[in-house]
């Protein structure tokens, strides 16, 4: 498998979502209507993800339509990240926030160290864990590392 994951947001407007949503989500797809090489016919399927890698990228497919960008704040457990069919768990170890339009805007990185999470914007200062409150929306990719 690619260690590189991109989730989708469903098309409900909400202001919050937990990343367990996000992967369930995009995990079980449901296709209709696809053709089948075999029978020649448009068939019903449904397409399931599997993970298991040491480290993963997971990028929150947070653009719209034109220039419009998808706010809504991720909520999750970063010690602890669950992947359907997977007996392992993972930890974030780093997060990436994109503040602006599709187009431009400012990045900031959240990074776990050994003394703790920080902050790199202009400055670097020390912050809390990602997921673990309401976010500006900013969040947009994860970095994970595969608990032992």
């Amino acid at each position: 498998m690619d260690p590189f994951l991109r989730l989708h947001f469903p098309q409900t407007l909400r202001y919050s979502f937990s990343l367990k949503e996000l992967i369930d989500y995009n995990f079980d797809v449901k296709l209709e209507a696809v053709n089948c090489t075999v029978c020649r016919k448009k068939t019903k399927q449904v397409r399931r993800s599997t993970i298991n890698e040491d480290f993963l990228i997971v990028e929150l497919m947070r653009g719209n339509q034109g220039l419009k960008v998808n706010r809504a704040s991720i909520n999750f457990d970063a010690n602890k990240i669950l992947f359907p069919r997977s007996s392992s768990t993972y930890q974030v170890i780093a997060t990436a926030h994109h503040s602006g339009v599709v187009s431009s805007g400012h990045w900031k990185v959240k990074l776990q160290t050994s003394s703790g999470w920080i902050c790199m914007d202009s400055k670097i200062a020390s912050t809390t864990p990602p997921g673990s409150r309401h976010d500006d929306g900013s969040l947009s990719l994860l970095i994970l590392k595969k608990n032992n």
